[in-house]
């Protein structure tokens, strides 16, 4: 099974690309899956404004890991109860035509899970985690409805290390009930 891990945060070490190595390492750890991560979806990546635009050097990688993908989680940081538009500019990119692949084609049928973190309680999350997850199922995906979300992270990240703690097992167990998904 491929995974391709997408993470929307803007800085390398963000909260967001922080949850997304933690999610690489366990899910790596796993017999018989394949995972990619891609953290960086901002740097050299301008706003998509026509579809006959070459696609960003740095995103290359990234639609060459979807190509061959069975499943997808996206890390979305959420400013003012929505999710980051770099994040959807990259997503927008992606699912541009090329080669023999259609409008969205990269992404029809492909099971996706969103996770985020956030430095304070998440009071917005809610209303980002739906408007990314309609957004994600117009794109063509399959949307694993539950969703992750880790709250004070800058406290709370470092718990993420002991396999013994709770935040580990949260997190474990996400990723566990979206494998079998």
């Amino acid at each position: 099974m491929n995974y391709t891990l997408l993470s929307g945060g803007v800085r390398e070490e963000s909260s967001n690309n922080k949850l997304a190595r933690y999610t690489y390492l366990y899910l790596n750890s796993k017999p018989d899956l394949s995972v990619d991560l891609f953290d960086n979806l901002v740097e050299g990546v301008p706003f998509v404004s026509e579809k006959d635009d070459l696609l960003p050097e740095i995103l290359i990688p990234a639609r060459a890991s979807l190509i061959n993908s069975d499943k997808v989680i996206v890390f979305s940081p959420i400013f003012n109860g929505g999710y980051a538009a770099s994040l959807k500019n990259a997503l927008d990119w992606l699912s541009l035509s090329f080669d023999s692949y259609k409008y969205n084609e990269l992404y029809k049928d492909k099971k996706i899970a969103i996770m985020s973190s956030v430095l304070g309680k998440g009071g917005n999350s809610i209303d980002a985690r739906k408007m990314l997850g309609h957004q994600l199922k117009k794109y063509g995906f399959h949307l694993f409805e539950e969703s992750y979300l880790f709250t004070n992270a800058e406290e709370r990240m470092h718990k993420l290390d002991d396999k013994d703690r709770v935040d580990y097992r949260a997190l474990a167990s996400f990723l566990d009930k979206f494998i079998l998904f």
